[in-house]
């Protein structure tokens, strides 16, 4: 082996080589060894190339260890071997430190671990040695050598040999080969021996002197990546002055690329910069890899609902009946399917509990295949049962699969074959059995990481390291600081700071060698440090700023100022869009013409055709009685009222025509929920009161209350039948609360209604209104109705806050906010009994007011002061009548107009057709019309 003149760069002693096929050239990674490969297609003057004469350095110990005909060991054998060892370890425990035998049984989460540092045991004995006596008997290094023989006799067992125990036997390499930058191969001086013995190796390495580097300060990160991304953009174009460049004559590489990495991909596609990836994810986190992660995850959750969502409704995968899933989950949904639960020691499966028919059949089938993935048996059994789960269930059309999802799901399923293959060889050489066949398998999913090959043309995005050596036009390394730039080499980390001390294996930072290496990876080449990082001021690496010099940033905000001018009126359009910019100024530019075209005298929002108008007031037609016979007529109720007079074109979308965002979980412990369970409990009790005394007597109330339990144990009963079994479990732990508030509301009754008679109790009415669009009928469900000597008494009551006196009374103009309690004045006054008051009663209370506390609406309160006084009554009504009128003939007119603008604060602010209506985050070009 013969060391290089440290002067010489690579294209001198790369491209004189090129014809002399003997000669191969080896670099510190695959990526570097394409690089050069392309680039000594375009720049070497040879039509072309071998391609296996560019190799990266692991790919060169592959081929150059091979002894006695043996094959080296690989990654799935090795965990085979890690997952066996630690099994037989939890069965009668040997380790003592590695893993305390405390842990031993929970063995699963440590076997990657050891799978990786299996090849780095080879050098052990010898340094134990060397430490001194006793160093081998230290717990951790005794349990590591004990892993180590275990190691060398299956080894032994399976006809296989670890390259990094064997390194001086490295077999004679034909022809001669280049190794280039060996102080940036970390394990390089494990084979330095071995190479010294071939006369055919020859080292090309870093200079001794450092380069001059280029660094940049920009005042923050996403600065730096607009900055960055912006000029790529001018080398793309070819911008006037300046050279055009293909995406591969740039590189990017990032150090701290996952941190980096959703920023850089959403800041290319602002600007329009094509991108590779060329750092791959985890194969778990993949379309495919997700797949199993679902799987996983269901499984591992006893099946509950948002598990069961991901895996079902994933847009992913495609499903061979998509919607037997979507029924399913909707199923679930309604029933409140939210997850099993423990029962007298025994799991109850709420789908199981919840399920009827063909979808309870339907689930059963897809429980089983997935019970059948998740408790394989070993890694033959795995394999047999996900590909009777994808022949099932997913679609074997290839049309119907995203190419991404559709390769990297086979790549899982390679790895899944290579797990196979390795247990069978294990299984039949050496005897080797494994268990937990699923999570081995997804730990070696979330360990392998997989880099696309077929992401299509666009500048390479790499993480730090995985580039140095590469030789593009121009080269940008971004995120600089002192943490990212450290390579940090510590010798046998598995022994812990004690022994590595008595060893005096030093902690070495290989930073500087990639760094000189990365100053010199292209013709042109800057690195840059933002001011302040994601988290916080940062600091530039030490040794990058010592051998930089310093260029000037440009400020923050400058790669939108064009933009932003122009948007703003003070400046020209910009002279190129990016294609985000021009797909936004087309959509707006077409709703101001939607704008324009309208009557110059129509507000926003939406105003139908008499055709789609007449189509969507039938929305509201219902017959005369549920059941009955008649002509179906429009039906309205106080919250329609109450919807159309907040925002008549979020009532349009959200109430008539139920295009809400559709849900994603289950949300059901909520106000409106334990509102039901109010109600229901309150209807159970208050019947009780009615057939054994008639009125509400104080001198009961303690009766009243020894009702409440089961009364409440009723409801709940009621609503588990309505909302599924699961909500029976979760009302439980309510109960205590429920008692309490109810229990209050008691007290507070006997003091405001003592001795009322007990009417209607959640009583449905009904009243034709003639007039308003040909015909309305007004319906509501009023909680109770009591009697007094003057009249009828309407409760309403509400879990939490009361309206207050401004939602009641109607305004100065005559209108109303909230149209409930007048309109349940009409519906109880429509049987010609005499009204005496009307009620707001606060279950829970809220805020100043106490559980049980009312209000009264209408009416003459000896307590408080009425919002609305008997006298006030017609002009109360007559602003309901008025109210409805609007609101019945906006609808079949299809006026549907957007909330006032000075009501938009506080109408827009929660509102679910937001995402629809855009209102308060249109774009606006101009004034209206221009």
């Amino acid at each position: 082996m013969r060391p290089s003149a440290p002067s010489l760069g690579i294209e001198e002693l790369l491209f004189p080589a090129l014809g002399d096929r003997s000669v191969r050239f080896v670099f510190p990674s695959e990526i570097c060894a394409e690089s050069w490969l392309e680039r000594a297609l375009r720049l070497g003057g040879r039509g072309s190339l071998e391609a296996d004469r560019f190799l990266g350095w692991d790919r060169l110990k592959e081929e150059a260890a091979r002894i006695d005909g043996r094959p080296p060991v690989d990654d799935p054998l090795r965990r085979i071997f890690a997952a066996g060892v630690l099994a037989e370890n939890a069965r009668d425990p040997f380790l003592a430190a590695l893993i305390p035998p405390e842990y031993a049984s929970s063995w699963q989460p440590f076997a990657g671990y050891v799978a990786s540092r299996l090849p780095a045991l080879g050098r052990l004995p010898y340094v134990l040695r060397e430490a001194g006596p006793g160093a081998d008997a230290e717990p951790r290094a005794a349990d590591w050598l004990q892993v180590r023989a275990r190691y060398e006799a299956f080894l032994k067992a399976v006809g296989r040999f670890e390259p990094a125990f064997e390194p001086r036997a490295l077999r004679e390499l034909g022809g001669s080969t280049l190794i280039f930058f060996p102080e940036l191969i970390e394990d390089f001086e494990e084979y330095r021996a071995a190479l010294s013995l071939c006369p055919s190796v020859r080292l090309v390495g870093l200079p001794a002197e450092a380069p001059v580097a280029r660094l940049r300060r920009p005042e923050t990160a996403l600065a730096e990546l607009r900055e960055t991304l912006s000029e790529i953009g001018r080398l793309l174009d070819g911008a006037p002055g300046g050279p055009r460049l293909e995406a591969a004559d740039i590189a990017i590489t990032v150090a701290g690329l996952e941190r980096y990495r959703p920023y850089v991909e959403r800041e290319a596609e602002l600007l329009s910069i094509p991108i590779a990836m060329r750092s791959g994810l985890g194969l778990d986190a993949t379309a495919g890899g997700r797949l199993f992660a679902a799987l996983r995850d269901v499984a591992a959750s006893g099946f509950s609902y948002d598990a069961m969502r991901d895996l079902l409704l994933s847009p992913a995968w495609p499903w061979k009946d998509p919607d037997a899933g979507r029924n399913i989950m909707a199923a679930g949904r309604r029933l409140h399917a939210v997850a099993s639960w423990t029962k007298d020691g025994r799991e109850v499966d709420v789908w199981e509990r919840s399920l009827s028919g063909s979808l309870l059949s339907a689930y059963k089938r897809l429980k089983s295949r997935i019970s059948a993935i998740s408790g394989a048996r070993d890694f033959a059994s795995l394999l047999k049962s996900y590909n009777a789960f994808r022949g099932e269930y997913l679609s074997p059309n290839p049309e119907d699969w995203d190419m991404s999802a559709d390769l990297t799901l086979a790549r899982c399923v390679v790895e899944l074959e290579s797990l196979a293959w390795a247990e069978a060889e294990a299984r039949d050489k050496a005897g080797l059995a494994t268990s937990d066949a699923f999570g081995l398998f997804m730990r070696a999913l979330e360990a392998k990481p997989y880099v696309s090959s077929g992401g299509g043309a666009g500048v390479p995005v790499c993480d730090w390291r995985v580039a140095a050596g590469v030789y593009p036009e121009r080269h940008f390394i971004l995120g600089a600081t002192q943490d990212a730039l450290a390579v940090p080499l510590r010798g046998f980390d598995f022994l812990g700071e004690a022994l590595r001390k008595r060893l005096g294996s030093p902690d070495r930072d290989s930073a500087p060698d990639f760094i000189k290496a990365y100053a010199l990876s292209g013709a042109s080449v800057s690195f840059s440090c933002p001011v302040a990082g994601w988290d916080g001021e940062v600091a530039a690496h030490g040794f990058l700023v010592s051998m930089s010099r310093e260029d000037r940033a440009e400020p923050a905000d400058a790669l939108y100022r064009d933009e932003a001018a122009w948007l703003s009126g003070r400046g020209p359009a910009p002279v190129r869009l990016h294609r985000p910019q021009a797909a936004g100024l087309a959509a707006s530019m077409e709703a101001a013409a939607s704008m324009a075209a309208r009557p110059p005298d129509s507000d926003k929002g939406a105003f139908l055709a008499a055709p789609t108008a007449a189509a969507v007031a039938g929305l509201l037609r219902r017959r005369p009685r549920d059941g009955a016979e008649g002509e179906a007529r429009p039906s309205i109720d106080s919250t329609a009222i109450d919807y159309y007079l907040a925002c008549p074109y979020a009532y349009l979308y959200l109430r008539l025509l139920d295009a809400g965002p559709e849900p994603s979980g289950i949300e059901f412990v909520d106000a409106f929920f334990l509102g039901d369970v109010y109600h229901e409990t309150l209807a159970l009790l208050f019947e009780r009161i009615r057939e054994e005394d008639g009125s509400y007597r104080p001198e009961r109330v303690e009766a009243y209350r020894g009702l409440l339990g089961p009364c409440l144990t009723r409801a709940f009963e009621a609503l588990a039948t309505k909302r599924g079994p699961f909500v029976a479990i979760v009302l439980e732990a309510y109960r205590g609360r429920l008692e309490a508030c109810l229990s209050r509301f008691l007290d507070a009754e006997a003091e405001r209604f003592p001795g009322l008679e007990i009417g209607p109790i959640e009583a449905s009415f009904s009243l034709e209104y003639p007039g308003p669009a040909g015909g309305v009928t007004l319906r509501g469900r009023i909680d109770r109705i009591s009697r007094s000597e003057r009249g009828l008494v309407v409760v309403d009551y509400k879990k939490g806050r009361i309206p207050d006196r401004a939602e009641v009374v109607p305004g100065d103009s005559g209108s109303i906010a909230e149209a409930q309690i007048p309109c349940y004045l009409r519906l109880a006054g429509s049987g010609g009994e005499a009204i005496d008051s009307a009620w707001y009663v606060s279950i829970e209370g809220h805020e100043r007011r106490a559980p049980g506390e009312g209000a009264c609406a209408f009416g003459d309160a000896a307590k408080d002061k009425a919002y609305v006084p008997r006298e006030g009554l017609e002009p109360f009504l007559a602003a309901f009548d008025a109210a409805l009128e609007r609101t019945v003939e906006g609808i079949a007119a299809g006026a549907f107009p957007l909330a006032p603008k000075e009501a938009q604060r506080l109408t827009c602010r929660e509102c679910g057709a937001r995402g629809i209506c855009r209102e308060r985050y249109a774009f606006r070009s101009g004034e209206a019309g221009s």
